[in-house]
């Protein structure tokens, strides 16, 4: 399943990081040094990236002195890149594995709304209504489930269409990807 999300992400958003791969390539993993991972640590891990969080009855005072002995050698990282809204684009992906056996996997996304906005509740509901189907599993059987969605998929041709299906959310800062897997 998360290659299918990493794969329907490279195709919607391939002009912009959020459709950069997740999962990673093997090849080339054992030519990282210990000076790449210092790079990486030292560009992301800097004091505008930090958050420290207390509960309980700790006095401000105290805090500040134990953060400033812990942290007070983090540096500060460079300026931030301003960064536009990602560009959504509709295509269509077909890739075909025959090593991966007879089983279709597909998923399909469209521009959902960010995570602050009002409508993102809305989303949310629709995603928990349309719901999620696993052939053999759950307590009522979709070939009787009430959910219409979930019926169709259990019951087409009499033998159902799909071993798996799945309604999804994904939200950003700028923008957010609702679909289904099946």
């Amino acid at each position: 399943r998360q290659v299918i999300d990493d794969r329907l992400h490279a195709c919607a958003f391939r002009d912009g990081p959020l459709g950069f791969s997740a999962v990673g390539p093997f090849e080339g993993i054992g030519n990282l040094t210990e000076a790449h991972l210092k790079a990486y640590v030292d560009t992301n891990y800097t004091a505008e990236n930090m958050v420290i969080a207390v509960a309980g009855p700790v006095k401000h005072a105290d805090l500040v002195n134990l953060a400033s002995a812990s942290f007070g050698g983090v540096k500060a990282g460079g300026p931030r890149s301003a960064t536009e809204k990602p560009y959504f684009c509709g295509a269509e992906l077909i890739y075909r594995n025959d090593e991966m056996g007879p089983t279709a996997y597909i998923a399909v996304g469209w521009e959902s709304v960010p995570w602050k906005s009002p409508d993102a509740v809305t989303f949310m509901v629709m995603q928990s209504i349309i719901g999620s189907y696993k052939k053999n599993t759950g307590l009522v059987p979709g070939t009787i489930s009430g959910n219409r969605v979930i019926n169709a998929v259990a019951n087409k041709m009499q033998v159902g269409c799909a071993d798996e299906f799945e309604a999804f959310n994904y939200f950003y800062r700028d923008t957010g990807m609702f679909g289904f897997y099946i």
